[in-house]
């Protein structure tokens, strides 16, 4: 028989104290259905980290552009006037380089004779205009930096009289008093132009003159277009045309390009650089009813002349496919269109809008 107290089938005796041990049953460990959850809000955490250091990145690269361009703005806005000129005729020298100046002396003496009349009313002008007519059949008409003012052939096909051709030159004219251009520009060569201030960088005037010479594609914003709007409307009055007529031109052409499929494209390209919305028409209407504008009788009979000087233009130089011959033979030999479409179009919609400014005033 063994010695030994550890041996056989009793109970386990503890060694320490000499008495049968007490014998524990083993604690059953549960797997911790929690030790996920912290791991899932560390991961969100992380994501929401991320997110924040993007949009705060995003944030700080948007607002230093921002104020990229408000730098460029304000710096072209304090650059003498002498700019506008230099940077005008390198980009006139670059579209004519491309386009077609119209030489006819009847088409290039009605573009002087609107020039005159109307930047005689400016007060006040750093600029010497210069008015040419290019010969393409698009609707449009745009100035550069400086004074150099291009009207398309398309305008003065399209437009009934002369107040109409008036309403949309005076518009611009004020573009290039207002400097739009240059700060439309500045916007669009914002970096380059800062980098060139700060650092003397090279090539800017290059870049800025072509920049210049597609002024005619590029669109400005609405104050913009609100400011030549309401800077443009007294002088037209004030040199005789009717006021009206910008409206009255661009209600009809939205019109007619209704029924021509391929003339929306015509309609469309101006006014995506000149947006035409009912609030802008409507501004147009509230500031000739404010200021009390109506055309300066002083000048009627230099504005007969003019409407009979746009009668005769039209089609003098081709414009687009068209031939001028054939297209003077289609209107007549005075150069005017039957007196069905004319009295429709153009003196019926004269009427009304006088008829409207009249019960405007009446009601006030």
């Amino acid at each position: 028989m063994s010695d030994d107290p550890t041996s056989g089938a009793g109970p386990e005796i503890s060694p320490l104290t000499g008495k049968p041990a007490t014998v524990r049953p083993p604690v059953a460990v549960m797997p911790s259905s929690a030790s996920p959850v912290p791991a899932r809000k560390s991961a969100g955490r992380k994501v929401l980290l991320v997110a924040g250091i993007v949009a705060a990145v995003a944030g700080g690269v948007w607002g230093a552009w921002r104020g990229v361009i408000a730098l460029a703005q304000w710096g072209v806005m304090q650059a003498p006037t002498d700019w506008d000129v230099n940077l005008g005729g390198m980009a006139a020298k670059e579209i004519e380089s491309k386009a077609v100046v119209c030489e006819d002396p009847d088409v290039q003496s009605f573009a002087t004779a609107m020039r005159d009349a109307l930047v005689a009313e400016v007060k006040s002008s750093p600029f010497d205009f210069e008015f040419k007519v290019v010969k393409d059949d698009v609707v449009n008409a745009f100035a550069l930096p400086g004074g150099f003012v291009y009207i398309n052939t398309g305008l003065l096909e399209r437009a009934e009289d002369s107040s109409e051709v008036a309403g949309v030159l005076g518009h611009e004219i004020n573009h290039a008093l207002l400097r739009h251009g240059m700060k439309r520009i500045a916007r669009t060569a914002a970096v380059s132009i800062v980098v060139s201030v700060f650092l003397g960088g090279s090539g800017l005037n290059t870049q800025a003159a072509s920049l210049a010479a597609n002024l005619g594609e590029l669109s400005f914003s609405r104050d913009e277009e609100s400011e030549a709007d309401t800077a443009g409307l007294p002088i037209v009055a004030a040199a005789g045309f009717e006021p009206e007529g910008m409206i009255r031109f661009f209600k009809k052409l939205t019109k007619d390009e209704s029924d021509v499929p391929d003339g929306a494209k015509t309609l469309l390209r101006y006014m995506s650089t000149h947006p035409l919305t009912e609030d802008r028409i409507a501004d147009i209407r509230a500031t000739i009813k404010k200021e009390d504008l109506e055309a300066n009788e002083e000048h009627a009979d230099r504005v007969k002349e003019m409407d009979e000087a746009l009668a005769h233009v039209k089609g003098l130089c081709g414009a687009g496919t068209r031939d001028g011959d054939e297209e003077r033979g289609e209107r007549g030999d005075d150069g005017s269109d039957g007196p069905g479409d004319r009295g429709a179009d153009g003196r019926g919609e004269r009427g009304a809008e006088r008829g409207e400014r009249g019960a405007e005033r009446g009601g006030d």
